[in-house]
């Protein structure tokens, strides 16, 4: 077939249509993913604020639209490699013996995650475009029988964000732009329930804790709705300056299914108690605000210095609490007791050619997770970003690019107490590797 911009961009959406069939969740910053785009991961988007030409620029600023002359379309496959390995020390159960079971082997996983932008400038004045991306997302699969089963052993967070957004430029100085965005949000936690804890506690003739495990598994979802705002100001062609927000996202989960697999003594208890059984359920979701701050500047024709200060509203996002439909089963609750973060990030791109560049960045990712409330169903860290990409022009339409991105992750210690579930001792390390790729085209 014949390689023409017509086909490279019915290609893009054929390949998005596929990719998007593919589970998006995965992790940074605990749950955001601040590099949506390929080209922006090997610089980790810093600047980004501030203006870069390609149609990507909506999900950092959308004033930074009014900035690109031609129609212009990217689609970015990234791939996040998560690694999380926890070490147990001296967990116990409910009654005070050891908690059976491995570490969990590595609950992180290996997930492909598609993004799509498309732009275009309408007149001399005011832009448009559209985005399809994950701003947010969480995978983490623990091995089976493992020494933390009651606390969590599967969850999944998925979205999918809709965000048109539209730009005007008032001169060549100042640019402003807004958007909204329509987010879709998929939620799965599953875990064990310790049935003999709570027979042994119920005062059942002989049984003990961890000797007739079940499981329960929550799955949900939801649309939400937000806003994104900025502006772009051009100190002179070489030196711009950008600052944009998001508003916060709140998800209503309001028919969840939660379902129970029971032992023969759970299947006694849930009898006995009208508890456990499967049901409709709530969960609220307040994922955080941001408000990112940045700059660009071209040291020289080559040379182009750039960085920026995001903050993230976290404390937004308080727990986990599942309500049941079942008046007499409780709430399960998993706090998260965030604090805000920062990610500060300094980058810089040197142009080998005209039509080839080289780009690298490092950021310092505070994590949202207090060190008292580490928990394995998020067990981020403080993170040390390092990344490199490099962009080539084939011809003045099309343009692909490669980056890679490595997170050195501070690790920290976890002590959970919950009810029937024992307490989970120990440490648990992390990494993540994200690898990306983009084609570009305009036409």
């Amino acid at each position: 077939m014949k390689i023409t911009r017509s086909n490279l961009i019915k290609a893009n959406i054929t390949t998005l249509m596929l990719s998007c069939a593919i589970t998006n969740n995965a992790w940074a910053g605990d749950y955001y993913l601040f590099n949506q785009t390929a080209t922006q991961l090997g610089i980790q988007s810093s600047g980004a604020v501030a203006g870069i030409p390609e149609a990507g620029a909506l999900f950092y600023n959308p004033a930074g639209l009014s900035d690109l002359t031609d129609p212009t379309t990217s689609l970015s496959a990234l791939t996040y490699s998560t690694h999380v390995h926890f070490k147990n020390q001296g967990s116990i159960d409910a009654g005070g013996a050891t908690l059976r079971g491995k570490n969990g082997g590595n609950a992180g996983l290996n997930t492909p995650i598609p993004t799509l932008f498309v732009a275009t400038p309408l007149d001399c004045n005011w832009s448009a475009g559209i985005g399809l991306f994950t701003p947010f997302g969480l995978g983490l699969h623990y091995d089976k029988g493992w020494v933390g089963r009651y606390t969590v052993t599967k969850v999944k967070l998925e979205t999918m964000n809709i965000n048109p957004s539209i730009s005007y430029k008032f001169n060549e100085s100042f640019l402003v732009g807004a958007g909204v965005s329509a987010e879709h949000i998929k939620v799965r936690l599953s875990r064990d329930v310790d049935f003999g804890a709570i027979g042994a506690f119920s005062h059942f003739p002989g049984v003990t804790p961890q000797s007739a495990d079940g499981s329960t598994t929550f799955k949900g979802h939801n649309w939400g709705y937000g806003v994104n705002v900025g502006a772009i100001f051009k100190l002179n062609p070489e030196t711009r300056f950008g600052l944009s927000a998001r508003s916060g996202i709140t998800h209503k989960i309001k028919s969840a299914d939660v379902t129970f697999a029971k032992s023969a003594l759970g299947n006694l208890i849930s009898t006995l108690s009208h508890k456990f059984n499967d049901s409709k359920a709530k969960l609220k979701m307040k994922l955080p605000s941001s408000i990112i701050l940045g700059f660009a500047h071209d040291c020289t024709k080559e040379l182009t210095v750039r960085g920026d200060i995001t903050w993230m509203n976290w404390k937004r996002f308080k727990e986990l609490r599942v309500k049941f439909a079942n008046p007499l089963q409780p709430d399960d609750v998993t706090p998260n007791g965030y604090k805000n973060s920062f990610i500060y990030t300094l980058g810089a791109s040197y142009k080998l050619q005209p039509n080839w560049m080289v780009e690298s960045a490092i950021a310092y990712d505070q994590s949202p997770v207090k060190k008292n409330m580490r928990h394995p169903v998020h067990p981020d860290s403080d993170k040390i970003n390092l990344s490199f990409g490099t962009q080539y022009d084939i011809d003045k339409y099309v343009s692909l690019s490669a980056s890679y991105l490595h997170a050195f992750c501070k690790g920290g210690k976890i002590n959970v107490t919950s009810a029937f579930s024992g307490t989970l001792n120990g440490k648990i390390k992390e990494s993540v590797d994200i690898f990306g790729a983009q084609l570009t085209v305009k036409f």
